[in-house]
């Protein structure tokens, strides 16, 4: 199965552009030239610029886990350090403990292509929930179809993952690539996100309730709210 990894950093002020070129100069050709490595992105959170993810794809999660155990994460992480927001606690610790790093098995839905996914420029957004473990599969069939259509619907659409966390099996994030940020905003203000965000809330774990990064609105802003939504600006992507 396909396996994607997010590394989330949050850089210094005025950081954005230096990390951009290390992302750029030292960090793709490395993923370049690692075994299994199928192409990466660097997402920069439209609400936040110092937020920043990198989205690397990987043949399954064995090779990514190869990746890790020869040192090179680290190496590459250590170039970044100095542009690395300080830790919260002050505590001097390691860079390692400065990020956030969470693996995925992902499935993508369409295209099946990940040159039309790893695409530089664009937007990307991301819808997490937490979902009820017997009916994870409900829910991925629902997404699924709602992702189909609106591939047909939404020509500024280009591709659609599933992605499930490894480490926190109730965790299921939709991750959607798009020509620009007005396309994702045209998505949203059709109406068709709280449809499926109301179609999906019986599939979701009482446990948890999300709270959206944009302030729901409507008849169906309580559905809505069960969900995480964030959008990216996509600095740099390659495929490999």
């Amino acid at each position: 199965m396909l396996h994607t990894r997010f590394v989330r950093l949050r850089l210094r002020a005025g950081m954005l552009r230096e990390f951009t070129s290390i992302y750029e100069d030292r960090i793709l050709p490395t993923l370049a030239g690692t075994d299994g490595c199928l192409g990466a992105a660097m997402l920069v959170r439209s609400a936040e610029p110092e937020e920043v993810v990198s989205l690397t794809a990987w043949r399954d999660r064995a090779a990514a886990d190869a990746y890790d155990g020869e040192g090179h994460f680290a190496r590459l992480l250590n170039l970044a350090e100095p542009l690395l927001e300080e830790s919260a606690t002050g505590s001097g610790a390691f860079p390692e403990d400065d990020v956030a790093v969470e693996g995925y098995d992902a499935e993508l839905i369409a295209p099946l292509n990940l040159r039309r996914v790893l695409a530089p420029g664009g937007f990307a957004r991301t819808v997490s929930a937490h979902v009820a473990p017997e009916l994870s599969a409900t829910f991925d069939r629902r997404y699924r179809a709602e992702a189909a259509t609106a591939l047909v619907d939404f020509p500024g659409l280009r591709a659609v993952l599933l992605l499930h966390r490894v480490d926190a099996s109730s965790v299921t994030v939709g991750l959607s690539f798009w020509d620009g940020e007005e396309s994702a905003a045209r998505y949203e203000m059709s109406g068709r996100f709280e449809d499926l965000a109301k179609g999906l809330s019986d599939t979701l774990s009482g446990l948890y309730r999300w709270r959206r990064s944009l302030s729901p609105a409507g008849p169906d802003a309580a559905a809505a709210g069960s969900f995480a939504v964030d959008g990216y600006l996509v600095k740099i992507a390659r495929s490999f």
